[in-house]
């Protein structure tokens, strides 16, 4: 298991295809490596490494205090096992086991059975001498399993850069479009891991909100319930308290979520959405002609877009692949893998970068330090 405590929610392998030389603010005479970044409104970029962007500390990190999730995802409940067995028999000498009224915790079955109730457990040494209940369960609190971040890495590490060079070679060798016709037909297995890797790009993301149904769950449910539940020291609730403990089960239930994408085939929106999308969308490849200028990317690289009532009625989802390629995907009744290929002119690349831009959550990536 990895112990990696920058976790990038946009990966550092789609955002090589927009690395390039840059400078940076610090030695602005020296070039490196890297990214354009602009936050928030700047029209001017920032050189910067691709490792140091798009990240937060500990993201996709689960610790102890979501062991609730377990029921529903098993591996990690067999990683928490795995290292309270060490903590409790191989880590100390003599080794310690737990008891919970008659029932003695010594084995990883026992464990995983009694898990539920740990804080209820007493300790005891081998030896029949009681143990530090306190320094144990600290121990036990401070685990984590990085069972969803070494998923996301190995997925897309692996994969990316593979399916996205095959996916521009089927588009640009299929003869269908040479009598004028803008659809191509690739293989399915390749259209369907396109459309696969844009809904994982849209989970992973820790802004995504489940169409709605994280926010309408942590507003209207469990703020409203939480605010039932006094604090225990001053018997009122605190209205930070009360944001923090919904917070942390939303992040509960999105890494139920992102577990389910990773190891299980069915359930969840990932699923929900890859199985409904296969059937009821179409994708369009832009392919930015040589003097159209590049696409941009964002922290928000793969999200849903509304346009207004406009001559382009482009309502659909937004994917930039690369800077000179990008992904929109619309309803649509042809089978997933006729693909429509474009070309997109100046305006068009301005077009969908400012959708880009206004989607963003406070990011723009770009390849171009000035974005005029």
């Amino acid at each position: 298991m990895g112990t990696t405590k920058k976790q990038h929610y946009v990966p550092r392998v789609y955002l090589k295809a927009w690395e390039t030389s840059v400078t940076t603010d610090q030695e602005p005479n020296k070039q490196i490596q890297g990214v354009y970044r602009l936050d928030h409104d700047e029209k001017r970029g920032h050189g910067t490494p691709i490792t140091a962007v798009l990240w937060e500390s500990r993201l996709y990190t689960v610790d102890f205090a979501h062991s609730y999730i377990t029921q529903s995802c098993p591996k990690i409940l067999a990683d928490f096992v795995e290292q309270i067995y060490e903590i409790l028999r191989i880590k100390r000498t003599p080794p310690v086991y737990g008891k919970l009224g008659y029932s003695v915790i010594k084995t990883k079955s026992s464990i995983r059975k009694h898990l539920s109730e740990i804080d209820q457990w007493d300790f005891f040494y081998d030896t029949g001498d009681r143990a530090r209940k306190n320094a144990i369960l600290n121990d036990i609190h401070a685990i984590n399993s990085y069972l969803i971040e070494d998923g996301l890495d190995s997925h897309f590490e692996t994969h990316w850069q593979s399916l996205l060079e095959q996916f521009i070679t089927e588009m640009n060798s299929d003869e269908s479009g040479i009598d004028g016709k803008s659809e191509r037909h690739i293989s399915m297995e390749t259209a369907k891991d396109m459309l696969a890797f844009f809904f994982m790009m849209l989970c992973r993301n820790p802004r995504f909100d489940g169409t709605g149904i994280y926010s309408w769950i942590r507003d209207d449910i469990l703020v409203p319930a939480f605010r039932g539940e006094p604090d225990t020291q001053s018997g009122e609730s605190n209205g930070n308290e009360i944001e923090g403990w919904a917070d942390d089960f939303i992040d509960g239930l999105w890494y139920a979520e992102l577990y389910r994408m990773l190891y299980k085939n069915k359930g969840g929106h990932f699923h929900t959405f890859l199985d409904i999308g296969s059937q009821r969308l179409q994708m369009i490849l832009f392919e930015a002609y040589g003097d159209a200028g590049d696409f941009i990317t964002s922290d928000n690289p793969a999200f849903q877009y509304h346009s207004v009532p406009e001559s382009k009625n482009m309502n659909g989802y937004i994917f930039p692949l690369s800077p000179k390629y990008l992904l929109f995907i619309g309803s649509g009744n042809l089978p997933i893998n006729i693909v429509d290929m474009r070309y997109a002119d100046r305006n068009t690349v301005a077009y969908f970068n400012q959708a880009i831009s206004r989607n963003k959550v406070q990011t723009v990536i770009s390849r171009c330090r000035d974005l005029s």
